[in-house]
C-alpha cells in the first residue's frame, strides 16, 4: 500500500478525533454507574480483572457475561473502553499451571475482540515489588524512578 500525501492527508484531517473521558470502575454497582453518569464520563477503565463476569470463577471472561455488562452500560449512556487481564502470574514466574495461565489471556483477548471492547492490558508485572524477583529501581527522565527487571546476567 502506498502513502498518497495529498489525498490520504486530506482523508486524515476529515477524520473526526474525540477524546474520551473514563474512570476506573468502582464496583459496577448501580450507585458507581450513576456517579459515572452524574459526572459526565464517557466510559469506564475496567482495572480490576475480577469485575469482569466469568473471571474469578473461570479464569477468564464470561463472552455472555461481559456482552450483558455492555448493554447494561450503553443504557446509561456508558461504554467500557479498556479492560485488565487477570495477571498469568504462574506463566511468567515458570511455575506449574502457567499453560492454564496463558491459555486463559488468550482466550480474555479472544472475548474482548468479539465484545469490541477496544484495548485490553495484559499485565505482564507482579504485584509485589519486583526488587524480589531481581529487579532493581531504574532513574528516568525528570527523575522519574520505577522498578526494571534485568533478563539477562
Amino acid at each position: 500500500m502506498r502513502f498518497h500525501p495529498k489525498k490520504d492527508v486530506n482523508a486524515l484531517m476529515e477524520t473526526r478525533h474525540e477524546m474520551k473521558v473514563v474512570i476506573w470502575e468502582g464496583d459496577l454497582s448501580e450507585d458507581y454507574i450513576k456517579f459515572a453518569q452524574q459526572i459526565g464520563v464517557d466510559g469506564l477503565d475496567i482495572h480490576d480483572p475480577l469485575n469482569v463476569p466469568g473471571v474469578e470463577d473461570k479464569g477468564c471472561p464470561d463472552l455472555d457475561g461481559l456482552l450483558r455488562l455492555r448493554r447494561r452500560l450503553k443504557k446509561t449512556g456508558l461504554s467500557i473502553f479498556r479492560v485488565t487481564l487477570p495477571t498469568p502470574r504462574r506463566f511468567l514466574r515458570g511455575k506449574p499451571g502457567g499453560e492454564e495461565d496463558l491459555e486463559n489471556t488468550c482466550k480474555a483477548l479472544e472475548c474482548f475482540g468479539k465484545a469490541s471492547i477496544p484495548i485490553a492490558v495484559v499485565p505482564v508485572h507482579w504485584e509485589l515489588s519486583p526488587g524480589s524477583y531481581g529487579g532493581f529501581q531504574k532513574a528516568h527522565k525528570g527523575s522519574y524512578t520505577m522498578y526494571a527487571l534485568a533478563f539477562s546476567s
